[in-house]
């Protein structure tokens, strides 16, 4: 179709090889407007061949594009690549409409009306750090038991842990406060339910478009200080951050549930919705995405 410029949309950087693989198909096919998607944290070179393989890509593509700064940072400092390519985009999520109300969701898994109600979407993996989140809670049972029983907490996902994960909780007792509930293709009925959303993950983060989906709902939000989620939560604003810190994680966590149990005002998810539609909406997003088309075709007049 001879198109005037080709978006290749990567999970990462190397990421995918097929989408490097595109930018030589576009050269191939004439195409002299590329336009390289990078949505997560670079990798380090690895070897000779990757060095001369990013002077190809770094000379051929007209526009990086991240959505957080760190990650911006690292195609440069990692990938050596041109830093007046690199355009910064904020992620953005078409926002879901609920079918399910919490009602609903609190009646079909037998929950008091009154409990504690904390979710967490995401792949049941180790990067994503749900067992410090299960081991926050063992902690709580210990140090604040009466509060450890009006807490529940919903796990949305599947992944590989899942069965160690299922463990764990039944050894340490957790049967009755922690429920799996597998992929769930609306599982914005669940961030729309709960009073605290948690995101624990602990490493190959850049912008991740739950937590978004979470402050498109004004909850109020608790993850570690990765990459771009620092960008999308202001600590002690419109969420609170921890840090990603193995050996402390579990304690801060329980320590930041604790509070934010006793200070349950959700003036944190009013400032993150706000925040969402001031900075990470659709129309913003959509206009920076025209922005770059438009400065290549205006480029190319003046060529």
């Amino acid at each position: 179709v001879s198109p005037d410029i080709i978006h290749i949309n990567n999970g990462g950087y190397p990421g995918a090889r097929s989408c490097s693989t595109m930018v030589i198909a576009a050269k191939l096919m004439g195409c002299k407007n590329i336009i390289y998607q990078v949505n997560n944290i670079a990798h380090k070179q690895s070897s000779l061949l990757d060095q001369y393989f990013d002077k190809f890509i770094n000379k051929n593509v007209s526009f990086f594009i991240t959505a957080s700064y760190q990650s911006k940072i690292k195609l440069i400092k990692e990938r050596k690549f041109n830093i007046e390519k690199i355009q910064q985009v904020p992620n953005t999520i078409l926002e879901e409409t609920i079918s399910l109300s919490k009602e609903e969701i609190i009646n079909d898994l037998s929950i008091k009306k009154t409990d504690f109600l904390l979710c967490s979407v995401g792949f049941l993996s180790k990067r994503k750090g749900q067992l410090f989140l299960l081991a926050a809670l063992h902690q709580i049972s210990l140090k604040h038991l009466n509060i450890f029983e009006a807490i529940k907490l919903l796990l949305v996902g599947d992944g590989e842990e899942e069965k160690y994960l299922k463990q764990f909780v039944k050894d340490y007792g957790l049967d009755k406060n922690v429920f799996f509930l597998g992929y769930q293709n609306k599982s914005i009925n669940y961030i729309s339910a709960c009073d605290l959303f948690v995101f624990p993950s602990i490493v190959d983060e850049d912008m991740p478009l739950v937590v978004l989906s979470a402050m498109s709902k004004g909850k109020t939000i608790l993850a570690t200080d990765l990459a771009g989620i620092q960008e999308e939560i202001e600590d002690g604003v419109s969420g609170i951050l921890v840090q990603p810190n193995t050996k402390t994680l579990v304690s801060d966590l329980a320590n930041a549930i604790v509070n934010i149990y006793h200070n349950r005002n959700n003036s944190m998810g009013v400032q993150a919705q706000k925040r969402f539609y001031k900075l990470f909406s659709n129309s913003i997003y959509g206009n920076s995405i025209v922005n770059i088309y438009n400065s290549i075709f205006m480029k190319n007049k003046t060529i």
